[in-house]
């Protein structure tokens, strides 16, 4: 057995805990751009949060689930589109995790810090890169997001 693992599920544990103890609520968040290709989604099926709007200073939980069909592994994360400032935006050891081949549940933290909107999606191990996303947040948060309509789900 690796260290990694371990060490990375105490970690999200560690967030899911400390979440816990916050007041947190449902949040009717709705669905904005999807860019996905070769049989590979996310769904979100549930929100959580310290407050409705999922602004700075917000903490966010999102269960869902995924299929991954495109490639052999990939990272499944939270992130958020910075719609103002580009500043370096610090990651919570939750908000993301290591998926294989096949459909899966999930469940991640977000610490939301800057103005932007958020999103869950794929990225390769191996450089990083996007590969397949969906974004979510309020209607204003949504509007500021820069997509082709065409690519917009409801």
């Amino acid at each position: 057995m690796k260290i990694t693992p371990v060490i990375g599920f105490g970690l999200l544990l560690t967030a899911v805990i400390a979440f816990a103890a916050q007041a947190v609520a449902p949040i009717p968040a709705a669905l904005g751009p999807a860019e996905f290709t070769d049989g590979d989604s996310i769904v979100i099926e549930e929100i959580l949060g310290t407050s409705p709007a999922m602004e700075i200073g917000d903490r966010v939980l999102v269960r869902g689930r995924y299929t991954l069909a495109s490639q052999a592994e990939a990272k499944l994360g939270l992130s958020l589109t910075r719609t103002q400032v580009k500043v370096p935006v610090p990651i919570l050891p939750g908000s993301n995790k290591r998926v294989a081949k096949g459909s899966g549940k999930f469940e991640l933290v977000y610490d939301v810090s800057q103005i932007g909107c958020l999103r869950a999606g794929f990225s390769s191990l191996e450089d990083g890169k996007s590969f397949g996303t969906v974004f979510f947040g309020t209607p204003e948060q949504l509007a500021r997001v820069k997509r082709s309509p065409e690519r917009w789900i409801k």
